[in-house]
């Protein structure tokens, strides 16, 4: 087994250990053993074991054993290998969707509280305006009280 550890914690800045992904660095050569089946259990279990596994690592780590797995199972029965193979790019697929559309809803309410934040300051700088207009027009009225 090979792990890839290209991907880090989205929060991490450096300082967060790559998590492991669990990969298939051999084709099977023979029918799947259950040794087979249980190191790849191991191997997940460890990756998700690893500090800072946040749900996109763990997604990796699952991903990684479901293409193992449906490389296990293909050798054995090609059809099958490649429904479960099928089976886990739909998810992966559909997860991305998943992680696009919830982005683009957190970058519309980013998006919508700048913009509030904007009108609010425009309003506080017309304000601001106002108050220094009337504040020159009291001291002015002031002063020729003085004067008078």
């Amino acid at each position: 087994f090979s792990h890839r550890s290209s991907m880090r914690h989205p929060a991490s800045r450096g300082d967060v250990e790559p998590v492991r992904q669990v990969t298939l660095s051999v084709e099977p050569s023979g029918p799947p053993k259950r040794a087979a089946a249980l190191a790849l259990q191991k191997e997940l279990r460890e990756a998700l074991g690893q500090p800072h596994v946040g749900a996109h690592e763990a997604l990796l780590c699952w991903d990684g054993a479901m293409r193992q797995l449906a490389a296990q199972v293909a050798v054995q029965c090609a059809e099958r290998g490649e429904l479960i193979e099928q089976g886990r790019r739909f998810f992966i697929g559909r997860i991305g969707e998943l992680e696009r559309a919830k982005e683009q809803r957190q970058q519309a309410a980013i998006d919508g509280a700048l913009a509030a934040a904007h009108k609010e300051r425009l309003g506080l700088q017309a304000k601001i305006t106002k108050y220094k207009l009337e504040l020159r027009a009291l001291q002015t009225r002031l002063a020729s009280a003085q004067t008078s």
